[in-house]
């Protein structure tokens, strides 16, 4: 995670604890608990939500910790599902979860192939339908549009079998950074030429994931346009201003342009701070408080 977005982060939870005042800041053990289905298992994305709870005065429940999965190691959305249908699930007053975490197993498992796009769209489908078995009020959602660089990862241990690793991620990523389509001869030229060095079937298997994420988060927009989700969230993961992922924004913009009001779905920047956003939002909306935020620049620039 860029080092901005930690200040980001940590800025919005701080102003927001701020905002709170003696609305939130008595904790109270009678409060009903937010369930909470993290992106992953790093400190930024798992355990700084769960300190937000705390300084509102509002417990974060999460699933099993070994549910959630560790790096290369993706998560068991199976089973986050079963204990989301648990008695142990009950009686949440909200409820903010990880499109990613849910249909793949977490943010490095979103950009590898394995998970069919139907098993993905099943378990979003599920997520949707907890919601109702459990009537629970508020459900926030976020998800990621894949970042142009596949995991970096050598080809040792558990990536012997990756699916790309080692110089072959450099190279997916240099050709995902191309415009789209390549717009010179220059430009064809190099497309050419890294499609060689990365070989059809690995290119194929990213050109494939980068499809089939793109399809699971126009589902989970339509599952929020059908009642599923109160509000959604999608983040553009790490990406500049040209490659492969702008068809992806302007696909999901549209999406969400036509079926749900800003209020409700947002495409932005951003992938590790969100459960920590959508967090501070579902706090907001139990407490029946609406932050006024202001920002101000370092420099005209920003």
């Amino acid at each position: 995670m860029r080092s901005g977005a930690v200040v980001r982060t940590l800025a919005l939870a701080t102003a927001f604890a701020a905002f709170s005042g003696s609305a939130l800041a008595a904790v109270r053990t009678d409060r009903p608990a937010i369930a909470f289905v993290p992106l992953d298992d790093r400190p930024v994305t798992y355990q700084l939500p769960i300190m937000l709870g705390e300084i509102a005065g509002q417990p974060l429940r999460t699933p099993p910790r070994a549910a959630i999965g560790n790096y290369l190691t993706p998560g068991d959305p199976d089973a986050i599902l079963r204990w989301l249908r648990d008695d142990d699930a009950d009686g949440v007053s909200a409820l903010v979860a990880s499109s990613d975490m849910l249909a793949y197993g977490g943010l490095v498992a979103a950009r590898i192939p394995g998970v069919p796009v139907e098993r993905a769209m099943q378990r979003l489908r599920d997520l949707a339908d907890v919601r109702s078995a459990r009537a629970i009020p508020y459900v926030g959602v976020f998800g990621t549009i894949m970042r142009l660089a596949p995991t970096g990862v050598p080809r040792l241990g558990l990536a012997t079998s990756y699916y790309a690793a080692g110089q072959t991620v450099d190279d997916l990523q240099a050709y995902a950074n191309l415009p789209d389509p390549p717009a010179t001869d220059a430009e064809r030229a190099r497309a050419t030429h890294l499609r060689a060095l990365i070989g059809e079937p690995t290119l194929d298997a990213y050109l494939h994931t980068r499809a089939r994420n793109l399809d699971v988060d126009q589902w989970a927009l339509q599952l929020a346009a059908e009642g599923g989700f109160d509000r959604i969230v999608i983040g553009q993961d790490d990406a500049g201003t040209v490659g492969l992922h702008l068809r992806d924004l302007a696909a999901l913009r549209a999406f969400a342009g036509r079926w749900l009001s800003p209020e409700r779905a947002s495409i932005e920047p951003g992938a590790d701070e969100l459960g920590m956003i959508l967090t501070g939002a579902a706090l907001a909306h139990t407490a029946h408080l609406v932050p006024r935020i202001r920002v101000r620049y370092s420099r005209p620039g920003a």
